[in-house]
């Protein structure tokens, strides 16, 4: 079983609520611009990267 059918991809409702308030709460720390970067040294699958880059983030990797 991968890490996202475990979290925001679960059957349980309560795990993807659970993780949707911890990506929410991560992108609400940082804006993009301003010299600012973000590594994401997970071994997942981009999500949290996608997500960046739908607010206005690049992405590299």
């Amino acid at each position: 079983m991968t890490y996202a059918e475990l979290t925001y991809r679960s059957p349980n409702p309560l795990k993807r609520l659970v993780q949707g308030h911890r990506y929410r709460a991560m992108l609400g720390q940082v804006a993009p611009g301003g010299g600012v970067r973000v590594l994401d040294y997970g071994c997942g699958d981009g999500f949290f990267l996608s997500l960046l880059q739908e607010r206005g983030w690049g992405r590299t990797g």
